[in-house]
């Protein structure tokens, strides 16, 4: 059989997904992709790292999904190398330090590090929304 002359892409979030279920008709379409050898990547705007998506999917699906087939939100950032040894600061969801060191930056400031420091500036604190 030849080989596949194309490729897919899949929104993870809402798409093949609602929520934390799967759509049905989801995980036989994705089998049979992965079966025939069409390449397939996983695109979500989950904060994680690829490789534990990569387990989540594979769980899921019933088949192996590697991490190099995931692509997330800080994916992109992988290739900022410039800015990797520069002090930046991180915003998100989860463990947002320790996917930023995984991708590579070394100095790392977080939004819960500033609130800490400057408590009069978290306006997501409503005893400080009561005080302005």
């Amino acid at each position: 059989m030849k080989p596949p002359n194309f490729a897919c892409f899949f929104d993870i979030d809402g798409v093949i997904t609602q929520g934390p279920n799967f759509i049905a008709v989801a995980k036989p379409a994705i089998q049979a992709l992965i079966q025939l050898k069409v390449p397939v990547v996983f695109v979500s705007n989950t904060c994680m790292l690829e490789s534990d998506k990569a387990k989540q999917l594979s769980a899921v699906l019933g088949v192996t999904i590697h991490p190099e087939q995931v692509v997330l939100a800080q994916t992109p950032m992988r290739t900022l190398t410039d800015f990797h040894n520069k002090h930046v600061l991180v915003s998100g969801q989860g463990a947002t330090e320790d996917i930023a060191r995984m991708i590579g930056f070394k100095s790392i400031t977080t939004i819960e590090k500033v609130c800490e420091a400057f408590p009069e500036l978290d306006m997501v604190d409503h005893m400080n929304r009561a005080r302005l």
